[in-house]
């Protein structure tokens, strides 16, 4: 099936790179530098011409090529929608260090893309740590942006994971500017620097969030990380034209046994926009 839209101008990234693995059919790789950095975003893409441009954004030490992030393509290429997923700089394929890694950094990335886009208005399609720094990037690119679905929010990440820590084990992180966490999906442990924590604090849900889009919101009844209750404030904050929030049975924080959900809301949010 393929839903209406409109001929539009070509996304303007160009450069390609050599993809670690198999690319899908109508996908090409492609690189973007961010200004003022010197560093590199690394991605796929998948332009079929029409507008807006859905642009796919990972979660916290994730990447563009998890399964959630393949079935959203895999139902972007049936639908003929044009398509972005990259890795954020401190991640996988991109340029730059995980240590390194802020939420204003991600922001700044998701802009760059955002800007990319030759006039086009982008859908953001936010997972986990992704739909906190799609929420802000489409605070600050209101008239760039037709529309959110955020999958499992991190709203409340900041205060839940990092400022409820021990006041010793913060000093010693703000000491030594790095500290070892768990890695709860992958294990062994990873590093961090105290420059997270420092720039994470501006980014706490506000009171009222204002933004000029529909906004769909799906959040796991057996989220681990991150309970429903942080979506349900998310929806009271937001003021916005549409705003919806669902709570999926039976789904843990990935949602990878939601993927047909996620692409009927995907689908309503392209056809809200004809």
């Amino acid at each position: 099936m393929e839903l209406p839209g409109r001929q539009s101008n070509p996304i303007s990234i160009t450069a390609t790179f050599p993809a670690t693995n198999p690319v899908p059919d109508g996908e090409t790789c492609f690189q973007l530098e961010v200004p003022q950095t010197g560093q590199y975003l690394r991605g796929h893409r998948l332009d079929t011409g029409r507008s807006p441009v859905g642009i796919f954004v990972h979660g916290f030490r994730s990447h563009c090529d998890g399964e959630k992030s393949r079935g959203l393509l895999k139902h972007a290429a049936q639908r003929n929608y044009s398509w972005i997923r990259f890795d954020q700089r401190g991640h996988v394929e991109s340029d730059g260090k995980f240590h390194d890694f802020t939420v204003s950094g991600a922001v700044t990335d998701l802009m760059a893309v955002i800007d990319s886009l030759a006039g086009r208005r982008a859908i953001l399609v936010g997972s986990s740590l992704g739909g906190l720094v799609s929420l802000w990037a489409a605070s600050r690119r209101p008239s760039r942006i037709a529309g959110l679905l955020l999958l499992a929010p991190a709203v409340r990440f900041f205060e839940r994971h990092f400022e409820s820590l021990p006041p010793d084990a913060l000093a010693a992180w703000c000491r030594h500017d790095s500290i070892a966490f768990p890695d709860l999906y992958a294990g062994g442990h990873y590093t961090l620097g105290y420059r997270f924590f420092r720039d994470a604090a501006q980014y706490r849900l506000p009171a009222v969030l204002s933004l000029p889009c529909p906004v769909s919101i799906l959040h796991g009844e057996r989220d681990e990380l991150l309970p429903p209750t942080d979506s349900a404030e998310l929806a009271g904050a937001l003021s916005a034209p549409v705003v919806c929030s669902e709570t999926v049975a039976g789904a843990d924080h990935r949602l990878s046994n939601a993927i047909p959900l996620l692409c009927r809301r995907l689908d309503h949010l392209w056809r809200s926009l004809d």
